[in-house]
């Protein structure tokens, strides 16, 4: 089950005082402002891209990715065809070698380029 962006915000939050990290810190690991994690945390929303990027943050500090998203898919489970992409079936087949927080790397690079292509 997906989390609510509210139940997401505070895990984070939850993350940030287990780790005793500070806001700024955090703020430049997502890319934001610090004032834009705390407007999250008084608003309760957030878009797309933020969902992702907290999600990735939160993966690469031990936090499921599938408790955070929709739905859990690997490649060995997966109903659609492999994919065309060579270095795409590379990094699926690979997925589970990684550390966490190698996939946490990996998945915030990802995002980052995909954040670039929105703007």
């Amino acid at each position: 089950m997906r989390l609510s962006d509210r139940e997401l915000i505070d895990l984070l939050y939850q993350v940030i005082a287990r780790e005793k990290v500070k806001l700024d810190m955090v703020a430049g690991d997502l890319g934001v402002a610090p004032e834009t994690i705390s407007r999250w945390r008084k608003r309760g929303l957030l878009s797309r891209s933020s969902r992702n990027s907290i999600a990735v943050y939160l993966a690469g500090r031990g936090v499921s990715l599938s408790d955070l998203t929709d739905h859990a898919c690997t490649l060995a489970d997966c109903p659609a065809r492999r994919p065309v992409d060579r270095q795409l079936q590379i990094i699926l087949e690979s997925w589970k070698q990684l550390t966490i927080e190698q996939r946490g790397e990996l998945s915030t690079r990802a995002l980052v380029f995909c954040n670039r292509n929105e703007k």
